[in-house]
């Protein structure tokens, strides 16, 4: 019986090494997310809805050296951008991956029946620094592309395409003026109304509120979302919105947490701790200081200067608990904490 159960266990961890799950933290206007890579001949392939912004799927066969990307829709044209809109390399596996932006979002709710095309318009709001003509190069998904000259109502820029998904980029001038002069490209299924935001490199945008030709007014105060090193036992946020003390963020699962800060604004420099000192700032995944962050959507922590635990009573400078013990292993401090080890950066040690 003791041989048929060891047999047992050995196939179901063979089993286990051929399969990886992959989490990917997702802009917060991301209605789906896909996944395309070696592991399955970079096809789109649909990822399960955790919440809002995070998405997961365990694919079998997948190793850890196979390269993916990310889209947020069944195609190409939605695929991942860095949030200055540029290219993302192939990625290689990670355990909790970050988004920073889509070259498209793709709405499952409003997808044309195929051969169906209809009236898409786009209206945009351009940087008061685009002082030549505005022009835009449109293109439908799979069409040839032209340049046009936009309508002018008012402050906005409008282009309308009939076709099932529009492609366009502003520009400010005639031509290819550089970067600097035009937008990311960008995907549109239904209406939508932009504001184009000048950049070091090409200009990017944020969706806005039609209605009457009015941006709607901006929301009070900043969410900050951030992902954090396995074994974290709770998350701090410091920074100029909140005089750099330490407040205690949400947990939302073992690897996120967030906050909603009243007043703040996304030009405030901040830092996160794991605890609510400065001896457990964040660190790189080498251990080096971090600099002061600015506002991103979803900020990703590589390590701790040590792993703060809110539950554990000190006794002679080393913590103990039910959970959790501290010793001593390989030369350095390990945290023992539920049959999994951890280096003092919060980092699991194999």
């Amino acid at each position: 019986m003791k041989k048929i159960f060891t047999l047992f266990s050995a196939c179901i961890c063979a089993m286990s090494m051929f399969a990886l799950t992959y989490n990917v933290t997702v802009p917060a206007t991301t209605k789906a997310c896909y996944i395309a890579g070696e592991m399955n001949g970079w096809s789109q392939v649909e990822m399960t809805k955790v919440d809002d912004t995070h998405y997961t799927i365990d694919v079998a066969d997948a190793t850890e050296a196979m390269k993916y990307k990310y889209c947020s829709g069944p195609g190409w044209a939605y695929v991942e951008k860095t949030a200055n809109g540029d290219e993302v390399a192939d990625r290689t596996y990670s355990a909790a991956d970050v988004v920073e932006s889509w070259a498209a979002v793709y709405d499952p709710t409003n997808v044309p029946e195929p051969g169906e095309t209809k009236d898409i318009t786009v209206k945009a709001k351009v940087p008061a620094t685009w002082t030549d003509q505005i022009t835009a190069w449109v293109w439908p998904t799979g069409g040839e592309g032209k340049e046009v000259v936009p309508t002018q109502e008012g402050e906005w820029y409008v282009v309308t395409h009939n076709c099932s998904e529009l492609n366009i980029i502003y520009k400010n001038g005639a031509g290819w003026n550089g970067d600097a002069n035009q937008t990311i490209d960008m995907t549109f299924t239904e209406n939508t109304c932009i504001e184009v935001v000048a950049g070091a490199g090409k200009a990017t945008y944020t969706v806005v509120d039609c209605e009457g030709g009015e941006t709607p007014e901006p929301e009070l105060g900043v969410t900050y979302n951030v992902t954090v090193p396995a074994g974290t036992m709770a998350c701090y946020i410091a920074g100029e919105m909140n005089g750099w003390s330490h407040t205690e963020m949400t947990k939302v699962d073992d690897i996120h947490y967030t906050i909603t800060i009243a007043d703040a604004t996304k030009a405030m420099k901040y830092k996160y701790c794991s605890g609510p000192a400065w001896d457990y700032v964040e660190k790189s995944a080498a251990g080096e200081e971090i600099a002061d962050r600015t506002y991103s959507e979803n900020d990703v922590v590589e390590s701790w200067l040590a792993v703060y635990t809110p539950d554990n009573t000190a006794v002679d400078n080393i913590t103990t608990s039910k959970q959790e013990n501290k010793t001593i292993y390989n030369g350095q401090i390990v945290v023992i904490r539920d049959g999994i080890m951890f280096n003092m950066m919060g980092q699991e040690v194999k």
